[in-house]
């Protein structure tokens, strides 16, 4: 009788055991899709691929492309056989953005379907309606091809196709705004590039002047009547403004707005960073142009106002006396 008990536990123990490994088999499986899988925890659109491995990237579009091209960690954008200075932030948050799309969202397998979705690859003679996007290592190689399609009703997706493939998914965010046929569209906007620990000496000559250095000590200093210690705080603010001023839009007409002022900036390395502002012209904007990028740019008042302070603005509040009894 004992015997037939423990047969008979040990036999309920072998087919719980059994009914606990199939349904662990079932979740690990997921052949009935019971486990919801995350956005993140899909796998990645384009596997192992890094911003740092793309050296150069082809934006087409239409019968129109464009090029890019990383040198030395810094990309570069061509029109008319003339090289600018690109915004190197912004193309490698954009590559990131690409880079991060998921297989998550399916939208269909079905070749026929590209075309409603923009993300064909166009036939001999067809016009491209997709924005395509081609990536390319330091040697030439294509690290991947990717169309950029329609977008979601609400603007806060994107049909995309990886070439070589049928499966077009939907990608998070406006992807097809991050990239377009316009060099303006990439080129660098900063006027100056600096930190204050690395300047010397500022003077501004024209229609306002105002001179500030360092002193032996580090302090900065204000010309008023003598030179005099200025409020450390105030200049300091400005300068993290002023040196890192940039431009809205390229201005390609040529510039007859009057000069305004010119600021010179002499930096502990020796060298000397010019700035040249015109105006204020249309829409009380200035024009300004730096040595380090010599292409004029309109530029908000107040980020120029804003740093030509009359010499005693930055002197210390004067202390007050105190009262007699």
């Amino acid at each position: 009788m004992t015997l037939l008990k423990d047969t008979r536990k040990f036999n309920i123990s072998l087919l719980v055991t059994a009914v606990i490994l199939f349904l662990l088999g079932l979740w690990v499986n997921d052949p009935f899709r019971w486990k919801v899988v995350t956005y993140k925890e899909s796998p990645l659109l384009i596997k192992n691929v890094s911003v740092n491995d793309i050296s150069e990237v082809l934006i087409e579009k239409g019968k129109e492309k464009i090029n890019l091209k990383k040198e030395n960690a810094v990309w570069y954008v061509s029109s008319e056989n003339t090289k600018y200075r690109a915004d190197t932030n912004r193309i490698s948050k954009n590559l990131s953005e690409i880079l991060e799309i998921h297989r998550y969202q399916k939208v269909t397998s079905s070749k026929e379907k590209h075309k409603d979705y923009e993300v064909a690859t166009p036939k001999e003679g067809e016009e491209l309606k997709a924005l395509r996007i081609t990536a390319k290592d330091n040697k030439g190689k294509t690290l991947f091809t990717i169309y950029l399609g329609k977008q979601g009703a609400t603007y806060n997706s994107t049909l995309v196709r990886l070439e070589g493939e049928d499966a077009v998914y939907s990608a998070k965010g406006a992807l097809r705004n991050n990239w377009k046929i316009d060099v303006d569209f990439y080129r660098d906007k900063q006027l100056l590039n600096l930190v204050a620990a690395n300047v010397k000496e500022i003077t501004v000559t024209g229609k306002k002047t105002l001179k500030l250095r360092r002193n032996d000590k580090q302090k900065w200093e204000v010309f008023s009547a003598g030179w005099k210690e200025a409020n450390q705080d105030k200049v300091n603010n400005l300068l993290k403004d002023f040196l890192t001023l940039q431009g809205t839009k390229f201005i390609k007409e040529a510039v007859r707005d009057p000069f305004f002022v010119k600021v010179n900036i002499a930096l502990v390395s020796g060298n000397t960073e010019t700035v040249m502002v015109r105006g204020p012209g249309k829409e009380n904007n200035y024009i300004v142009q730096t040595t380090y990028t010599p292409y004029w740019m309109s530029v908000p008042s107040y980020r120029i106002d804003n740093f030509l302070n009359k010499p005693e603005d930055l002197l210390p509040p004067k202390q007050s006396k105190p009262n007699k009894k």
